[in-house]
């Protein structure tokens, strides 16, 4: 270990992660990451945590600090932290497994300093008297996958000597400033050169970045995720006719993912983020640190393509990855401008991760786990072989623009086509495969013939209660004018808080409230606000004559109207209030008590449109709750499944109804266009309705 205070330069690898780090939206180090290994056995846990603190103290890579110089280069100075690892005993809880898990999360779920604070940590949680999880958890400028196998090994044979008063011998590793000198000299040689070549000629031509998403969006501070298990006769299965491919099960898996997102997106030509170690030189793979790299996997499927062809040919894809897997993804990002909106990778992410460390301790048996990923851009394939006889899926998907029915759909979709790589024979055509899970073959079969599903909560306020419970992170609307969006989360409780203010001013179960406001994010949470309170809303469009406005709220009969900055001073709103009516002006923010909770009934009044009134005088439709959620839930309706619906109507209209419909249905999101706000014309035959661009 160098001297403290001693100052080396940074990796590329680690320059990445601070200036990822660096623009963060939140308060939570994304980059934080965690593994658990599972002892099963007698566990001498005075000796462990003697390992622990003998094994991290030669870790170089978690005794630094990281600063800035000022040149703005970013440098690491050595420091010798003090290492704990305290013994928690969670025997006395009711679910021990249950308790370690919530700890383990709280523990990735802050921020880290990395000028201050320490870079790793843990702790060993007693499930039962011989059942241990040994939890660590660290930041990825310090240790990658990689580099905590290094040290998890370090840790067991230290352990396993002092249990058996042995010698510790010499961990073998390298230092930091090796590392450095290393990747400086790979810069200057004719390598860097060569590996720069290949890329620039892989990627020439490529295709724009294919995401299942309707937009692209920053990364949250969490991912939402999705588990399923290969059962070990299933995974069994799959190895088996990986070998009769010629190719180890990692290429089928590969070759599967291609062919999912293919079927997914319509593209033949598939690039996938792949994870590397970028470990090439003895050096490299003797250092505990971070090293990973992520580049493109450029996957052609041609019609042609059989199983075992398809197959071989990602194996080859792989082995050109991973022969120029040095040549940094950052610096291929910045030198092909690629993607172009801002997304850090080069398309969906593929990890295969194997944890079979081959670890004991002592005559326990040890198995590891991954706790927290960093959280995903856009969608993220993971598979963990962990060494004891099943395949872990994990689909993780940014909530921004990843709800939970899409990452269901992609992996029912990615598990069925990877059931037709293993059930079929090695000359298979994979345009022949039956790509479609048999519940989607049911879903076609059906079409047009059946009635709205009776599924799920029977009002418009249950079901969108349901979805700020199932996905609260999920955007739920956004105004072209302002910027301005809200999760379900946030709609949530901005509604919440106006409901109490609607409900001091008398809206309750039986009465209407008038909604004189621009199409906007308060729009959106004025209904919602209304409904919550059990008042039917009566939308109204300041463009209407006085009369007709006038006659709408007499036959209304509501006392109460909201506005806004740009309504309140309206002529209509003026002599309303004259007329002895209550105003809520959203333009000023009032405190009250949060509201009584109500339960709609089915039958219940949601909502009062008026007709355009073309055959006469304009007549109030009377709109329930039921009629709300059974809009929402009907199959057949295609503009309710849609992932976008652009307010763009008069709102006093159908048009209202029908996006509130869509708010109640899984995974929907309102785009407001300001008023006077024109569409821009869709090359895909779209109508503005459902046309992502025309949001702005």
């Amino acid at each position: 270990m160098p001297d403290d205070q001693q100052v080396v330069p940074t990796t590329e690898a680690q320059k990445g992660i601070w200036l990822a780090e660096s623009v963060r939206r939140d308060d939570r180090s994304a980059y934080l990451w965690g593994e658990y290994t599972d002892i099963d056995g007698e566990l001498d846990t005075a000796h462990l945590q003697a390992a622990l603190r003998r094994a991290c103290a030669e870790t170089e890579a978690v005794n630094v600090s990281f600063f800035s110089t000022p040149a703005g280069e970013l440098r690491q100075r050595f420091r010798r932290a003090e290492w704990v690892f305290p013994l928690v005993d969670l025997t006395g809880e009711p679910d021990p497994a249950a308790a370690a898990e919530s700890r383990m999360r709280a523990a990735l779920d802050r921020s880290l300093d990395l000028g201050s604070d320490r870079l790793l940590g843990g702790e060993i949680l007693r499930l039962a008297a011989r059942r241990h999880w040994l939890f660590l958890w660290t930041h990825h400028i310090s240790l990658d996958g990689a580099g905590m196998t290094l040290l998890s090994r370090r840790i067991a044979d230290v352990y396993n000597c002092l249990l058996t008063s042995t010698p510790i011998p010499a961990n073998g590793w390298g230092g930091l400033r090796d590392l450095v000198d290393a990747e400086a000299e790979y810069r200057r040689s004719d390598a860097f050169e060569r590996d720069a070549a290949a890329w620039r000629t892989r990627m020439d031509g490529r295709p724009g970045f294919l995401s299942l998403a309707p937009v692209p969006a920053a990364a949250a501070g969490h991912s939402a995720r999705l588990t399923t298990m290969v059962p070990a006769e299933e995974f069994a299965a799959l190895r088996a006719a990986a070998e009769a491919t010629g190719h180890r099960w990692s290429r089928t898996v590969a070759a599967a993912t291609a062919v999912c997102l293919q079927t997914l997106t319509g593209s033949r030509d598939v690039v996938l983020s792949l994870p590397v170690t970028a470990r090439c030189t003895e050096l490299s793979r003797s250092v505990p640190s971070m090293s990973a790299n992520v580049l493109p996997l450029r996957i052609e499927i041609p019609r042609s393509a059989t199983i075992a062809g398809l197959t071989s040919t990602v194996a080859d894809r792989i082995a050109a990855v991973q022969r120029h897997q040095r040549y940094r993804g950052e610096r291929l990002r910045r030198e092909l401008g690629y993607p172009e909106d801002g997304r850090k990778f080069f398309g969906p992410v593929l990890n295969i991760q194997r944890f079979s460390y081959g670890l004991r301790f002592g005559p326990g048996t040890a198995t590891v786990h991954n706790v927290a990923a960093p959280p995903s851009e856009d969608l993220s394939i993971v598979a963990y072989d962990r060494g004891d006889g099943g395949l872990r899926l994990d689909f993780d998907g940014n909530p921004a623009n990843h709800d939970t029915a899409l990452l269901a759909q992609v992996r029912d979709r990615f598990v069925h086509v990877l059931r037709q790589f293993t059930e079929s024979p090695p000359d298979a055509l994979v345009a022949r495969l039956p790509v479609a899970t048999p519940r989607q073959r049911e879903t076609v079969a059906t079409f047009g013939t059946g009635a709205p599903t009776r599924d799920g909560p029977d009002t418009a306020i249950g079901l969108f209660s349901e979805h700020v419970r199932r996905t609260p992170e999920t955007f739920a609307v956004s105004s072209a004018q302002t910027g301005e969006r809200l999760t379900y989360r946030e709609l949530d409780a901005r509604a919440g808080r106006l409901a109490a203010r609607l409900g001091a001013h008398g809206a309750v179960t039986g009465t209407t409230v008038g909604l004189l406001l621009e199409r906007s994010v308060d729009l959106v949470v004025a209904v919602l606000a209304t409904v919550k309170t059990g008042a039917a809303y009566v939308p109204l469009h300041r463009e209407d004559s006085p009369d007709r406005l006038a006659a709408v709220a007499r036959d209304a009969d509501f006392g109460l109207l909201v506005t806004d900055a740009a309504t309140g001073s309206d002529a209509f709103a003026a002599t309303f209030r004259d007329r002895g009516g209550t105003t809520v002006d959203l333009g000023r923010p009032e405190e009250t008590a949060a509201p009584a909770a109500v339960t709609a009934r089915p039958d219940q009044l949601a909502c009062v449109m008026f007709t355009s009134g073309s055959t006469g005088e304009p007549k109030g439709a009377a709109i329930t709750h039921g009629n709300l959620a059974s809009l929402a839930k009907d199959r057949w309706w295609t503009e309710g499944a849609t992932a976008r619906v652009l307010l763009h109507s008069p709102h006093a209209f159908d048009a209202l109804t029908s996006n509130s419909g869509c708010r109640c249905s899984p995974g929907a999101k309102s785009s407001s266009l300001r008023r006077g706000g024109r569409t821009r014309p869709c090359s895909n035959g779209r109508s503005p309705t459902t046309a992502s661009p025309a949001c702005g």
